[in-house]
């Protein structure tokens, strides 16, 4: 049984971008769900299952990518496909994406939503929540030099 609640939306983000902007790989942090609108212009965009996560630095949402997408995706659950003027595409939480934008001018709104409560689980949500013990536990250490470092990893 799946059980995903979504409460109303946190944020909404308003995005200009030139043609060829990329964004680097990563998953929105903080178990975000995100509707992304493309108002004007074309985007690219690559998005990987958590199920099937790409290679981190430690404790960021950013993958480690070595700049060949095609041979880096091979045996990885992905999408790949343009978003249009007028479309709107559904991004999931932990869902690595990578997005390349294709028009002279390119403006796309974002609603951000969190969770309320899910009952799913990923290898992906799995390193997220051991990166909040982690954080936790240096957070709450007697030594103020390990305090200092859990500030660091946020």
């Amino acid at each position: 049984m799946l059980l995903i609640r979504l409460r109303v939306a946190k944020a909404c983000v308003f995005g200009v971008h030139n043609q060829d902007n990329v964004s680097s790989w990563h998953f929105d942090g903080n178990m975000v769900s995100v509707f992304n609108t493309q108002v004007t212009g074309q985007k690219e965009w690559f998005l990987v299952s958590p199920d099937t996560p790409l290679h981190c630095y430690p404790f960021v949402n950013f993958a480690i990518m070595n700049g060949n997408d095609a041979k880096s995706l091979i045996h990885k659950r992905y999408a790949h496909f343009m978003l249009n003027e007028g479309d709107m595409l559904y991004i999931p939480p932990l869902w690595f994406h990578k997005v390349i934008s294709k028009a002279p001018e390119n403006i796309s709104l974002n609603w951000i939503m969190t969770k309320k409560e899910t009952t799913v689980c990923s290898k992906t949500l799995n390193r997220e929540l051991e990166k909040y013990r982690l954080q936790e536990y240096l957070f709450k250490h007697r030594f103020a030099w390990v305090k200092r470092t859990s500030k660091m990893l946020m």
